[in-house]
Parts: C-alpha cells; sequence; structure tokens
C-alpha cells in the first residue's frame, strides 16, 4: 500500500498554535507498547464502614482511594454507587482514574478524577472483524502509543482523516478512548460496514454522531455582554492588554452572529454555492431583509461578522464597547460550529469596566501553561463580574458566584473538509453541574481551586457537546460535556488586566423589590 500517495493526495489543515511540549510528540514507536489496565470494581457487602447516611458521609471524606477500600467506595460514595459499571483505569502513562458508566455529580473521589465511560453510536448491524488492510494503514499511519494527556500532532490529525475519510473530528479522552466524530447516522454506518481500525495508536476506537450546542442565549437575570438587539448573550471574559498596547475585553463570537439551523441538504447547497461565488467573483453576501436582523446594532442588518457590533450590558443602557476584531468566520449557512477557530472576539473602548471575580474568590492573574493542564492541574469555571457604578434590582433572585471544580475529560478537534480548515478545543465538565449551561459562553476554565488566591486562565467556554455513556442493560444516553476553544498565540501573549485594590463593598445575597444599596456594585457576567 502506497502510504506517501495517499498522504500527498491529502490537504493541509492549518495546526492551531500549540507548543511543541504540549504535542505527543516525543512518542517512541519502537518502545515496547504498555496496555491499559480497566480492573471492575465489585460492590462489597462489608459494614466496615457503617450503613446509610454514616457510610456515605465516610465515602466522601475518604482522601485515598486503596485496595483496601476501593470496593468501600465503590458501594458507597454517592458518584459511585449507581453506575452499573465501574472501573479504576490505570493509564501507561502513570496515573490511575475512576471509570464509571454514567454521569455522576462529583468529579472526584477517594482523590481519584472521575471520568465517564463513552459508548460508540449503538448500530444494529452485526460487528464487522477490521480489515487487514485497514489494520496495517492505522499501524503505518500512527505509530506508537497515543499519550491522551497531549494533543494530537498535525501527523495525527491527517492520518485520522485518511483513516476515517467521512469523519467531521474527533474526541481524544483521557481514559483511553479515541471518539471518531460524524455528521450523521448514515456516515457512521457506512464508516462501520467498511470495516476500520478498533484500535489507534493503543487507544480504543468509538464511532458517533457529532453534538455541538453554542451556550449562549437569553437570560432573564444579571447583567451580561449584549449587543443592542440582543436575542442572544455571552459573558465577559477576561481584560487584555495586547502586545501592541491595546485592552481589550474577551467575548466569545457566537453570541451576536447568526447561527443558521436549516436541513442538512440546503445547507451544504448554499453554503457551497457562497463559498463558489466568493472565491470566483469576490462576491459579497447579500443584504438581509431589515426585519431578519435578530442581534445587530439599530439601523444594521444581519451579519455573520460581529465586528462594529456596540455591546451593552444586558438590560441597562451602560455601554461595554465595540468589538473591534473576531478570530472566527462563521458560516451564514452551516451551524456552529463550523467557521470557528476560536469563538472569540474582542470588545475595545474608552471606558471599559473591570472585570473581576465574584468576592472571596481567586484573582485570575496569568495564563496557565496548557501542559500543566493535561498534567491534571486541578481546575475550576467561573463566571466573572463587570465592575459598574449601578444597581438593577432583581426581584426574587439570588446573586451568587458562579464557580465550580472542574475535570478535564481529553480534548476535541473539529475539522471542515470545504474549507480545509480545523479547531481544537479542550473538555471537561464541573461539580455538581449535570445538565446544560445556557448562558455561559464565556466563562472563564482556571487551574487551581476556589479557595486559592490567584487563579490562571486556561480557555473560555465556548460549546457544550455529547458524550454517549453506557447505563445499565446497554441503553446508550448522552452526558452534557463542556468545551473550550484553544486561544490565539497572540491572546496568550497578553497581559491579564487585574483591578487595583478597592473599598470593602456590602452586598445583598439576596435582592427583592425596593432594596437598596449605596456602595458599588458588583454586575455578575452570567446568571
Amino acid at each position: 500500500m502506497d502510504i506517501k500517495r495517499l498522504k500527498s493526495s491529502h490537504t493541509t489543515y492549518p495546526y492551531p498554535a500549540v507548543d511543541d511540549a504540549d504535542q505527543d510528540l516525543d512518542r517512541r514507536p519502537e518502545a515496547e507498547k504498555r496496555e491499559w489496565e480497566h480492573r471492575l470494581i465489585q460492590r462489597t457487602d462489608s459494614m466496615e464502614w457503617g450503613t446509610g447516611e454514616r457510610a456515605s458521609l465516610r465515602a466522601g471524606l475518604e482522601p485515598m482511594t486503596t485496595r483496601d477500600n476501593e470496593r468501600l467506595l465503590r458501594t458507597h460514595h454517592r458518584s459511585l454507587l449507581k453506575a452499573a459499571i465501574v472501573y479504576i483505569t490505570t493509564s501507561p502513562f502513570g496515573r490511575r482514574i475512576w471509570l464509571i458508566s454514567c454521569n455522576a455529580p462529583d468529579i472526584t473521589a477517594g482523590g481519584l478524577d472521575i471520568h465517564i465511560l463513552p459508548a460508540g453510536y449503538p448500530l444494529k448491524s452485526p460487528l464487522i472483524p477490521t480489515p487487514a488492510a485497514q489494520f496495517i494503514l492505522a499501524q503505518s499511519l500512527v505509530k506508537g502509543q497515543i499519550n491522551p494527556r497531549k494533543f494530537l500532532t498535525e501527523q495525527d490529525l491527517e492520518s485520522l482523516r485518511i483513516l476515517f475519510p467521512k469523519a467531521i473530528g474527533a474526541q481524544l479522552l483521557i481514559a483511553g478512548f479515541l471518539r471518531m466524530l460524524f455528521d450523521s447516522i448514515a456516515d457512521v454506518e457506512w464508516t462501520h460496514n467498511l470495516g476500520y481500525p478498533r484500535e489507534v495508536g493503543g487507544l480504543v476506537v468509538l464511532l458517533d454522531t457529532a453534538t455541538f450546542s453554542a451556550t449562549a442565549q437569553n437570560i432573564e437575570s444579571g447583567a451580561v455582554a449584549s449587543d443592542t438587539e440582543a436575542k442572544s448573550v455571552g459573558c465577559l471574559g477576561l481584560k487584555l492588554k495586547l502586545p501592541g498596547g491595546k485592552t481589550v475585553l474577551t467575548t466569545v463570537t457566537h453570541a451576536y452572529v447568526r447561527n443558521p439551523a436549516l436541513p442538512v441538504i440546503l445547507m451544504c447547497v448554499a453554503d457551497w454555492v457562497i463559498r463558489a461565488k466568493n472565491a470566483l467573483y469576490r462576491f459579497r453576501n447579500p443584504h438581509l431583509d431589515r426585519d431578519s436582523r435578530a442581534y445587530g446594532v439599530l439601523g444594521q442588518s444581519l451579519s455573520n461578522n460581529p465586528t462594529g457590533k456596540d455591546i451593552l450590558l444586558f438590560k441597562t443602557n451602560t455601554k461595554v464597547g465595540m468589538i473591534t476584531h473576531c478570530f472566527d468566520n462563521p458560516s451564514p449557512i452551516l451551524p456552529f460550529p463550523v467557521g470557528y477557530r476560536h469563538d472569540l472576539s474582542l470588545i475595545e473602548g474608552e471606558t471599559l469596566p473591570e472585570v473581576v471575580s465574584p468576592p472571596g474568590y481567586p484573582i485570575i492573574s496569568a495564563w496557565a501553561p496548557y501542559e500543566k493542564v493535561l498534567a491534571g492541574a486541578p481546575l475550576y469555571a467561573v463566571a466573572l463580574n463587570a465592575q459598574t457604578q449601578n444597581w438593577r434590582v432583581v426581584e426574587g433572585a439570588k446573586v451568587t458566584p458562579t464557580v465550580a471544580n472542574s475535570v478535564l475529560l481529553g480534548s476535541e478537534y473539529v475539522w471542515d473538509h470545504e474549507a480545509s480548515d480545523q479547531a481544537v478545543a479542550m473538555l471537561w465538565r464541573s461539580k455538581d453541574d449535570v445538565d446544560s449551561v445556557g448562558g455561559y459562553s464565556g466563562l472563564v476554565l482556571c487551574t487551581g481551586t476556589p479557595t486559592d488566591q490567584h487563579g490562571e486562565a486556561v480557555v473560555f467556554q465556548n460549546y457544550e457537546t455529547g458524550l454517549r455513556m453506557w447505563e445499565s442493560e446497554g441503553s446508550s444516553l448522552l452526558a452534557n460535556i463542556k468545551a473550550g476553544f484553544l486561544l490565539p498565540g497572540e491572546i496568550r501573549e497578553s497581559m491579564i488586566v487585574v483591578p487595583g485594590p478597592k473599598q470593602p463593598i456590602s452586598y445583598n445575597t439576596v435582592c427583592g423589590k425596593g432594596s437598596v444599596i449605596q456602595a458599588e456594585r458588583r454586575y455578575p457576567s452570567g446568571l
């Protein structure tokens, strides 16, 4: 088989700004293969920890997982006891995790991270043995064992597109799985019926349909970034001083552009027409009917470029500034994430508000190295506050900081065959958060814990994606996973602007009708 011919015929996709230390470049194909260990943990009838609440409390406080207490933890811990299948998985690269068959409210148990046992799409057709040619091709293209605590290399991604030509992306999971993502069930079935390698780089391969859900939406409380006619909102991210000296605020692109959802055939045909006209005639997108505008500034038509839009604090007359730069080129026809590489826009203004952590929580003052995050550093996600001089009373609403401990699940890679473009994101889930968090696009994933003095920013939340998991009796369900695109190099080279010390501020935890506080207030940037 002519591997060189296959590689040369494959289009080169731009690789994101990722340091060599963060990529899986030190793979040694000649090294002896080290196996993943998935050890099934059974329940126990032992009464050592008592019963009921007493045993559950002990399980929640246990600091370490050992051979002596692992079955007790599996039996009594609230995040393990209901799972039909529970493994302790040991990676060839040195770390142990819990691997369970259902979603869980906690991110750790007995000092070990809790990960979800993934499943492929439940096809009815029988499993087809891997053709010898596919096995040989996979061995030739991806040499050695893939370390899921590193990013896939440019060559890895090209190899996956050769092995799975109809795939539109992949999830590289720390638990030892590689989930290939497809646009439709038909593409999953086509790949399944053709035959595919069940293992790539030592990882178990699963096939599934892709799910992407941008998390900006209209909300009823709080003050967030919004354009003047917003039907969609997004959190302010961080205040930055760029290498050139400009001061900006970050926000998500998808909150301020059209996010279409049309039938697949119509979307593909229309998008092809637009791409062709742009390429051949420098065609400019037609002016849309004014009645159809949704998020634009007054007098402007709907656009798929947010540049030039005025941004306000949600449901206030306080202008934040104007979007002056967008790192994406959203498709006017195809839905999110087509055309998104970072889902990031920058806001400039004469008097940009300070963006601060909730009172009593870490100050975000630097950028975390991706290597540190991938290695397993503790994480938390936080929605920051915009400091203003005004206060809007929210009847019957609690104003509470949005902070949640989180655990990294892996990385996701999405590519567009037509545009020869790709994007990379980190995947995580948070404690006590098993549902959608619409309205929190732009919140910040940080290293550390909410009790630290300082935190380091990693990425912003951009969307949610599905992770299919196996529940009891083989029924297949989707877990909701958070995702944030890797950031442009110039953003990670920017300085995070930390507000100066302020006078103590009086806060109401519950604000009702008629409650007034004269001190300076902070608006939650997303509730």
